[in-house]
């Protein structure tokens, strides 16, 4: 069985911890196997990978970028197999936010990411509909998203190509 974890970075959520698996990221840390820029093609063959996992990195890419990123996850791989992916979840925080009785207005980043550009801003978010959305245009057959166990204001998709 391949699984392929993209964007793991040096704490690595599968490959690492389970013994089998590439994680690639794009930067040159201890534990990434393969470096590369997670926005464009990625370096393995059609079809070549049983699982991919990608937890709290497509947050991280330009929205620009989102599309080629889902549609190289299916390129990759393997008829009926399956990818899941962790990210925020927009709507739930946007949800959380305004609930609040007093706000300072900090808060705004967990919606729009840190304004200053820096390395760990996010670049785009979603709500569970459109994630769903993007994953079925790529060509994902089956896709169900549900909120990550444990912390409602994240979201977990399952998608099968």
């Amino acid at each position: 069985m391949s699984v392929v974890e993209l964007g793991g970075g040096n704490k690595p959520t599968y490959c690492k911890r389970f013994g089998n698996g590439m994680n690639i990221d794009c930067r040159a840390e201890e534990l990434v196997d393969i470096v590369a820029d997670l926005e464009k093609t990625l370096p393995l063959p059609d079809a070549s990978c049983d699982h991919v996992i990608s937890v709290y990195a497509i947050e991280h890419l330009s929205w620009r970028s989102i599309q080629g990123f889902i549609s190289e996850i299916y390129r990759i791989l393997k008829p009926s197999c399956r990818v899941i992916i962790v990210t925020a979840n927009l709507l739930e925080q946007a949800k959380l936010i305004a609930s609040k009785q007093n706000w300072d207005g900090t808060e705004s980043n967990l919606i729009f990411g840190s304004q200053d550009y820096s390395e760990n801003s996010h670049k785009c978010g979603f709500s569970p509909e459109y994630l769903e959305k993007c994953f079925k245009d790529a060509g994902f057959s089956k896709v169900i998203t549900a909120p990550l166990l444990g912390c409602p204001t994240d979201l977990w998709l399952e998608a099968t190509k």
